[in-house]
């Protein structure tokens, strides 16, 4: 019985949840680090993406080394600086 009240209880509350506190559309950009490898038109660095088309930005790739994040390129550093600058734009 308290099990499925606190079930039910729980569904209400989601249920009866205020609205999001994030605007919408949501647009995640997909940023692939091997990009920048690519001869030519193909090229495209972090300085490319465009911060007014996303409301997020996913790298590929990272990981975790001692419970903290790292990289695998050596200039990965520098592109997570440079994407993480978007934050500080206004997008229209």
């Amino acid at each position: 019985m308290v099990v499925a009240l606190v079930i039910l209880s729980t569904f209400l509350h989601l249920v009866n949840a205020d609205e999001p506190v994030f605007d919408l559309p949501h647009r995640g950009c997909f940023y692939p680090d091997w990009a920048q490898y690519r001869p030519g038109l193909g090229k495209f660095t972090a300085k490319d993406v465009d911060p007014k088309l996303c409301t997020y930005i996913v790298v590929a790739f990272g990981k975790i080394v001692n419970n903290s994040l790292d990289t695998f390129e050596l200039n990965d550093p520098a592109t997570f600086a440079t994407l993480g600058e978007y934050k500080n734009f206004r997008r229209t």
